[in-house]
């Protein structure tokens, strides 16, 4: 028979856990705001009349009611932008142009579905 002998100053061994990693949470990357012409048309026998059909993100359309665009859809939100945007371009080409009249008043709306509105 063997004996072992453990020194009165010696440890015993500890013995060590396994380090779990802490697994970092998973932000899913930053979506940017975005908008899209998908299709300008204009009419050849009155070029006057066209269309415009615009795709884009639902962080564009946070984006514009952050900036004071409000509607009942994104849609209606989106169209408000964009007739910003085209008086915009008008007061810019036509200085002293009374931009302030609505466009409700000038123009007719037709509700195509699927996010399309007829505009004439």
């Amino acid at each position: 028979m063997t004996a072992v002998l453990i020194a009165q100053n010696e440890q015993p061994k500890k013995i060590r856990k396994p380090r779990v990693k802490k697994e970092k949470p998973i932000t899913p990357p930053k979506v940017e705001p975005k908008v899209d012409i998908l299709k300008f048309d204009f009419d050849p026998a009155d070029p006057r009349l066209g269309s415009i059909e615009l795709d884009w993100n639902s962080e564009f359309v946070e984006l514009l009611t952050k900036h004071g665009y409000v509607g009942n859809s994104e849609e209606e939100i989106v169209d408000r932008w964009l007739n910003d945007v085209c008086r915009t371009i008008i007061s810019n080409q036509y200085p002293g142009t009374n931009t302030s009249i609505s466009a409700a008043t000038l123009v007719n709306r037709k509700n195509l579905g699927e996010g399309k509105t007829e505009i004439s």
